[in-house]
């Protein structure tokens, strides 16, 4: 009987062991993913009330750079003298001076012209004073007769003898030019008489110069994105017509991001990984801002400062 109720003690006891095994079981099954969420909820207030800054160091703004070509300064058609073509002293692609014969051309009808007065002068009764008269008329149209063109100022010509007795003759100027064309959103970033330098791609040849026009008209079927001619003088014996050219034009100020401004100051951070405030002068471009006063190049810089940042406050 004594043993009989020893093992039923014990059988209670084993299930009462099990019931309270399961019920901690259980209860850190519901405990844990409670303790996780918790400690991840502080780790993330705590990454979210420390502030995150990021720095840069700052640069010099890099060169402007525009692609244009080395174009003559003067391309003129030539206009010929009226008549048909009596003598070609040039060909095609030869060079001329100032003042230089290039053809002369014959005119058939102030040649009957001349017939005509000279008759009337011979069978004249008029008096001496009409006589002079119709003589210095006689010597005007004779000079007209054959004429001859001459270069207005020296070059190269071209020659198109397509149609007979009356040649297409293009001069084109020993004076040559980079000829560019600048963007609406960069045409503050040049001014008449900009100092830039000029670099011819195939034969590395570079020259200093000055923009000497910048249109105010845009250039023609330039689309969305309007552009404005810009021209600048070249030295004839280092470039060649046709050259494709880079223009390269230093810019002034530091460039940054616009970011980087906050209330018109910028933390700079020093060596020991302070930031400290400091008044900037410039302008914002899009999503930069061009600093002319405040800050140096080889400065550090935070990019994304806030209301959080003090100043003297350790950020790295």
């Amino acid at each position: 009987m004594t043993t009989n109720k020893n093992h039923q003690q014990k059988s209670r006891l084993r299930k009462l062991l099990a019931t309270r095994r399961w019920g901690l079981i259980i209860s850190g099954l519901v405990i844990l993913p409670l303790i996780i969420v918790a400690i991840q909820h502080s780790a993330d207030k705590k990454e979210q009330t420390k502030p995150q800054f990021t720095t840069m160091k700052v640069s010099s703004q890099p060169n402007f750079n525009l692609t244009g070509k080395i174009e003559p300064v003067k391309t003129q058609v030539l206009t010929l003298p009226s008549g048909k073509l009596q003598s070609l002293n040039v060909k095609n692609g030869d060079h001329v001076t100032q003042g230089q014969a290039i053809l002369t051309m014959h005119n058939d009808n102030l040649e009957n012209n001349i017939a005509e007065l000279q008759s009337q002068l011979n069978t004249s009764s008029e008096e001496q004073s009409d006589n002079s008269s119709s003589q210095q008329r006689l010597n005007s149209i004779s000079n007209k007769v054959n004429q001859t063109l001459t270069a207005p100022y020296s070059g190269y010509v071209a020659v198109d003898q397509s149609k007979e007795d009356a040649p297409v003759i293009t001069l084109y100027s020993d004076k040559l030019q980079f000829v560019g064309q600048v963007s609406e959103y960069d045409y503050d970033k040049l001014h008449q008489s900009t100092d830039l330098r000029i670099k011819a791609l195939a034969t590395n040849h570079t020259a200093n110069s000055q923009v000497n026009y910048l249109a105010v008209i845009p250039t023609k079927g330039s689309g969305n994105n309007t552009h404005y001619e810009v021209t600048a003088s070249v030295n004839d014996s280092q470039f060649m017509a046709g050259q494709t050219a880079k223009a390269s034009i230093k810019q002034g100020g530091l460039l940054i991001p616009k970011s980087a401004v906050l209330h018109g100051k910028v933390f700079v951070v020093d060596a020991t990984g302070h930031a400290r405030k400091n008044r900037v002068s410039g302008h914002a471009v899009n999503n930069s801002y061009v600093v002319t006063d405040g800050i140096d190049a080889g400065d550090k810089i935070v990019t994304n400062p806030n209301n959080k940042l003090k100043n003297n406050a350790k950020v790295d």
